[in-house]
């Protein structure tokens, strides 16, 4: 009887722990170009990386369906940040280091600017970001009109 109590017990305790092991939300990104172009992280987990990368500046107009790129932007935290933190944190502005990042791309100097998509060379963005969690956010953008064009997602 004691051993089936305990049995009980402990599936009830593994099912209420994994049910809110689930409730907490994978990690998202929004973006918003209001000139600057900044992201809003969410979600949970800390953070490995976040780099923004786009065409090869060297090739003037590329097919679409083989783009050669380049990462723009990279930044990786000094410490385990969490996704939280970073949230209340406020956006992410490109070109600008959070408190508590380094930059590792490019090493000196700026990053290149965002331009506004040129729809004839299929002039795509694409960001990541990468999770200790295993979780990622890619997503796949453009400038059109001022206005960020959500391409693809996955």
């Amino acid at each position: 009887m004691k051993r089936n109590l305990f049995l009980v017990g402990a599936v009830c305790f593994l099912l209420l722990g994994n049910s809110c092991s689930h409730s907490k939300s994978d990690t998202a990104v929004t973006i918003e170009y209001d000139a600057p172009l900044q992201f809003v992280v969410s979600g949970w987990g800390t953070i490995d990386y976040f780099e923004i990368s786009g065409p090869d500046r060297r090739n003037k107009c590329q097919s679409e369906w083989l783009p050669i790129t380049e990462r723009y932007w990279q930044i990786a935290p000094l410490k385990d940040i969490n996704v939280e933190t970073l949230e209340q944190a406020g956006p992410i502005t490109y070109g600008k280091l959070p408190p508590g990042f380094r930059q590792v791309v490019p090493e000196h100097g700026e990053m290149p600017p965002i331009l506004e998509t040129n729809t004839a060379c299929g002039y795509r963005l694409k960001l990541a970001v990468r999770t200790g969690n295993g979780h990622s956010v890619n997503k796949t953008f453009a400038i059109r009109d001022g206005k960020v064009v959500a391409l693809d997602e996955s």
